[in-house]
C-alpha cells in the first residue's frame, strides 16, 4: 500500500478526532487498528477503513466528507463499522457484522481489527471493575463476528480473532 495513504488517513483522523472529547483513546486505537490491517492484507481499502473505523460515529465527519477524502468504497465499509444506523438508530455488534458481510470483506477487517485491538489493548485504558464489563462485552462481539463471519475461516484475521486471549 502507498505510505502516503496511510498517512493521509493519519491525518485526517487525528485532525477529526483531536476536535471532540471522548473517555477512549480513539486516535491511537484507530492507528492501531489500521497496522493490525496493514499486518494482514494488502488491500488498501481495509487499511484505510481500519484506520477510519469510529470516525463517523465520534466525530461530526459525514458519509461525504469520507467519499470527498477517500473514495466510495473506504466511505462505505467506515459506515458499515458504524455503530449509528442510517436514521440514528443504534446497531449491535450482529447487525454491525451483517452490514460489514453486505459490503465486502474490506469492511469485515475493518471490523475484525477493531475488535481485535479492543480485546488486546482496552483493560489498560480503565479501572478493573469496567474492564470486567468491557470484557465480556468484547467476549461477546469476538464471538458474534467468529459466528457470523465462518466463511473466513482460511484468512489470517479470523485466525487472529480465535487465537485472541483475554487477559485477566
Amino acid at each position: 500500500m502507498d505510505q502516503w495513504k496511510s498517512q493521509q488517513a493519519i491525518i485526517f483522523l487525528t485532525e477529526r478526532m483531536s476536535k471532540v472529547k471522548l473517555s477512549k483513546p480513539s486516535i491511537i486505537h484507530g492507528i492501531r487498528a489500521g497496522l493490525i490491517a496493514e499486518n494482514w492484507c494488502v488491500d488498501e481499502d481495509a487499511i484505510l477503513a481500519s484506520y477510519l473505523h469510529d470516525i463517523l460515529e465520534d466525530t461530526d465527519t459525514t458519509y461525504d466528507d469520507m467519499v470527498a477524502a477517500f473514495g466510495g468504497k473506504v466511505a462505505e465499509a467506515v459506515r458499515a463499522n458504524t455503530k449509528f444506523g442510517t436514521n440514528g438508530e443504534k446497531k449491535d455488534i450482529g447487525q454491525i457484522i451483517d452490514s460489514c458481510l453486505r459490503v465486502g470483506e474490506y469492511a469485515v477487517i475493518a471490523k475484525a481489527a477493531d475488535i481485535l485491538d479492543n480485546i488486546r489493548n482496552y483493560k489498560g485504558y480503565h479501572a478493573q471493575e469496567k474492564w470486567e464489563r468491557e470484557r465480556e462485552s468484547l467476549e461477546k462481539k469476538r464471538e458474534v463476528f467468529l459466528d457470523r463471519c465462518a466463511a473466513y475461516v482460511d484468512r489470517n484475521f479470523y485466525k487472529d480473532m480465535v487465537s485472541a486471549i483475554f487477559s485477566k
